[in-house]
């Protein structure tokens, strides 16, 4: 299990129970759904394989505990046929009612009232209407119910926002958007109802209702970091943009790539201006030092020599933080100097989110993590964003990561509310596997990681391909 393989740790508690009797079965039984639960392992879109029945039945009730949790409809047939295929499974009847409980809980916990603040006007009111717009389809995707959503303006006074949203009976609050929003909300000591906030606080607050959910450049980063070190990877070089969200992401990634065992040699800015690039690429691979050595040995003999420069050959990998018209600039660069076979992985940004396949043929190798609703390989999740494109283009072409926290929004409402998130349950959203940091009620998102193969982003298996 704490190597990754869920379903092999599954399939070890199944031929344990040959030793145990009693008792002792039941709580191996118990221990089996609590990990079916929790564990990670199981958030990912792969299929699962099981070397057995027994195995292969307990997976399958597990995978419907935790995708039909936000749909009452499915559950019932789901379950009708799982008892069909494996009438004579040990988890009859007990856990399928133990099932059937979770779900039904967790879909008893939708608020009847929710209160969205988003600021409506000003310099936010594009990526808001975007995050408004994911919110309602999944309301639509997964049928609102009995839920009312009323929509508050927090561009001028989001705590105003909050006390009109409680005096109109909100039973949770999703919002404010902008960070002194929800540091706003924070030193009204927030708890009466619980808070979803979209943003981060730069340092714990005090409120216990408010869990906070965002875009932190951080989780791309760290998701790269271990996907390098699955790969194999120990020492980095590292070349980044200037900008806020460029240089948290790479200093998250160098944080994250030392204290996993990696080294990271050397870190190289650049700016904007593209006719930069090759002197900042060439320092970075240390073509210079290379060229000065050459310059000093035709000195030295008086003569010209031919000269081919090497780069440096102590790196194994370059981490780059840059957006998709910079890293289509920057990429093809390596491979002219003499950098083509240096694997070269990046921030979750290097990628638009929709394929453009001429253009992103210059990225071709690049490995990246990113959220599951841009890599549209989920069959659910293509096709909600097919139908997102058509009902609200302008929304999901622009802001299309904002598009996709707005739907997770919606559908981690039950579990806000009622509380009951506990510590190692993580669940699939459209921006990642989420878990919650209970330390400091952040949301944190687990990413699954691609290459660029013939200017397409392809998803990489969980383990090495190097």
């Amino acid at each position: 299990r704490q190597l990754g393989d869920g379903p092999g740790a599954i399939a070890a508690l199944v031929a344990r129970n040959a030793w145990l009797t009693g008792a002792q079965r039941e709580s191996n039984h118990e221990l089996i759904w609590t990990w079916l639960r929790q564990t990670e392992n199981f958030a990912a879109a792969a299929p699962l394989q099981a070397p057995d029945y027994v195995s292969d039945g307990w997976l399958q009730l597990g995978q419907i505990a935790r995708n039909l949790w936000r749909e009452e409809g499915p559950l019932e047939t789901a379950l009708a046929d799982w008892q069909s295929r494996f009438a004579t499974h040990p988890a009859n009847p007990r856990w399928v009612v133990a099932t059937r409980d979770y779900v039904r809980g967790a879909l008893l916990a939708s608020p009847g009232r929710v209160a969205l603040l988003l600021p409506l006007n000003g310099r936010l009111a594009g990526p808001a209407a975007a995050i408004r717009d994911g919110f309602f389809a999944a309301y639509y995707r997964y049928g609102g119910g009995t839920t009312a959503v009323s929509l508050y303006d927090s561009s001028q006074d989001a705590a105003a926002a909050y006390d009109q949203a409680l005096a109109d009976g909100a039973e949770i609050v999703v919002g404010p958007l902008d960070k002194p929003g929800v540091t706003a909300l924070t030193e009204r000591s927030v708890g009466e109802v619980p808070v979803l906030a979209l943003n981060y606080l730069d340092t714990p607050g005090p409120a216990q209702k408010l869990v906070q959910f965002g875009l932190a450049p951080e989780d791309e980063a760290v998701a790269v970091a271990d996907r390098a070190i699955i790969d194999g990877r120990s020492r980095a070089i590292v070349l980044t943009g200037t900008s806020d969200w460029a240089r948290r992401s790479s200093t998250a990634f160098s944080q994250r790539f030392t204290e996993a065992g990696g080294r990271v040699l050397e870190t190289q800015y650049f700016s904007g201006n593209a006719r930069e690039y090759p002197d900042t690429i060439r320092s970075l691979l240390n073509l210079n030092d290379s060229s000065s050595r050459h310059s000093a040995l035709e000195r030295l003999l008086g003569t010209n020599l031919e000269f081919e420069p090497t780069r440096r050959l102590d790196a194994d990998m370059v981490f780059l933080a840059a957006s998709p018209e910079e890293g289509r600039q920057i990429r093809p660069q390596f491979r002219f100097y003499h950098a083509a076979d240096l694997p070269m992985y990046a921030g979750e940004r290097i990628y638009t989110g929709h394929p453009d396949r001429e253009a992103d043929q210059d990225l071709n190798g690049v490995r990246f993590c990113v959220m599951p609703w841009l890599l549209d390989d989920s069959e659910e999740l293509s096709a909600v964003r097919a139908q997102s494109s058509r009902l609200w283009p302008d929304s999901e072409r622009r802001f299309s990561r904002l598009f996709a926290i707005g739907y997770d929004a919606f559908t981690l409402l039950p579990l806000i509310r009622s509380g009951t998130w506990s510590a190692g349950q993580v669940f699939p959203g459209a921006t990642g596997n989420l878990s919650l940091a209970r330390q400091d009620q952040r949301i944190q998102r687990q990413l699954p990681c691609a290459q660029f193969v013939g200017g397409r982003a392809r998803r990489l298996s969980a383990g090495a391909e190097i």
